[in-house]
C-alpha cells in the first residue's frame, strides 16, 4: 500500500470530520426546522455536479444518520444489554428478536425501521407528481425528508426513558407529562409532512391531508416488508450459525 495516499486519505477523514463537526449543528439549527427552505436548498444542491453538492449543510443522509439514528441506537444498545430493563419489555417475539439481535444487525433493524418514514412520504410525493417511482424521483423527496425527520428522530430518544420509568413506576411527576410529549412529536410530524407537501406539489392544507393518510398505509406497508425480511435474514444466520457450531462441537468430540 502507498504510504503517502494513506495519509492523504487519514487527512482527507480528519478533514470531513472536523467539518461535520460544524456543519450538523449548523444543519440542526438553520436548516432542518424550515420544510420550506429545505426544499428550495436540495433542489438546487441536486442540480450542480456531484463534488459540488451539499457544500454549506451537512448532506442529507449522513445528517440523517448521524442526528437520527446514532442517538437512538445507542440508548437502544445500552437498554438491551441491561437485563432488568429487558425483564420489562412484553413477551412479544419481534421485540424479543430485536433485542436479542447482534449489534451490527440491531443497527441494521433500526435503520430499516427509521429509514421507512421518510421513504413513504417520498414515495407519496413522486407518486402525487405523477412520477414513476425510481431513483430519480424519490431522491430530492427523500433528501427533503431526511433533512426535516432528523430533528424529530433526535427528539424521540428520551421516550425510551420515559416509558423505562413508567414500566418501574418511577419518576411520576415526569411520566406523567408523557403523553403530552407523545402528542407534541406527532403534531410536529404532521406539520412537517404537511409544509413539505405544499411545498413540493403547490397544493392545500386539504389535499395535504389526504396525501398523509395514504402515506401512513404506504408506510406501514413498507416497514412491514424491511422489518420482516431483515428479522427473517438475522433468524436464518444465527439458525445457521448454531448448525455450523454444533457440528464444529460434534467434530471436535
Amino acid at each position: 500500500m502507498d504510504l503517502t495516499k494513506l495519509l492523504q486519505a487519514i487527512e482527507e477523514f480528519i478533514y470531513e470530520i472536523a467539518c461535520l463537526t460544524v456543519l450538523i449543528p449548523k444543519t440542526f439549527f438553520l436548516l432542518s426546522f424550515r420544510p420550506g427552505l429545505v426544499h428550495a436548498y436540495v433542489t438546487q444542491e441536486l442540480e450542480k455536479p456531484k463534488d459540488e453538492r451539499f457544500d454549506r449543510f451537512a448532506s442529507p443522509l449522513l445528517f440523517w444518520l448521524v442526528t437520527g439514528i446514532l442517538p437512538n441506537f445507542a440508548v437502544l444498545s445500552i437498554f438491551a444489554s441491561l437485563p432488568a430493563i429487558r425483564e420489562l419489555v412484553p413477551p412479544d417475539y419481534w421485540i424479543s428478536q430485536f433485542l436479542h439481535l447482534s449489534v451490527e444487525n440491531r443497527f441494521v433493524a433500526l435503520s430499516a425501521f427509521a429509514v421507512s418514514i421518510p421513504l413513504a412520504f417520498a414515495i407519496t410525493i413522486a407518486r402525487a407528481q405523477k412520477a414513476e417511482t425510481s431513483r430519480n424521483s424519490l431522491r430530492e423527496p427523500l433528501y427533503t425528508q431526511c433533512y426535516c425527520l432528523s430533528p424529530l428522530l433526535f427528539a424521540c430518544v428520551p421516550i425510551w426513558y420515559l416509558l423505562e420509568a413508567g414500566a418501574r413506576g418511577r419518576h411520576t411527576d415526569i411520566t406523567y407529562f408523557s403523553s403530552a410529549y407523545y402528542y407534541a412529536l406527532g403534531a410536529w410530524l404532521i406539520w412537517v409532512e404537511l409544509s413539505l407537501f405544499r411545498a413540493h406539489l403547490q397544493i392545500g392544507w386539504r389535499r395535504s391531508l389526504a396525501l398523509l393518510v395514504k402515506s401512513y398505509w404506504i408506510f406501514l406497508f413498507v416497514l412491514i416488508i424491511l422489518e420482516t425480511s431483515i428479522l427473517t435474514f438475522v433468524a436464518l444466520s444465527n439458525m445457521g450459525a448454531e448448525e455450523r457450531k454444533s457440528q464444529t462441537s460434534l467434530y471436535l468430540w
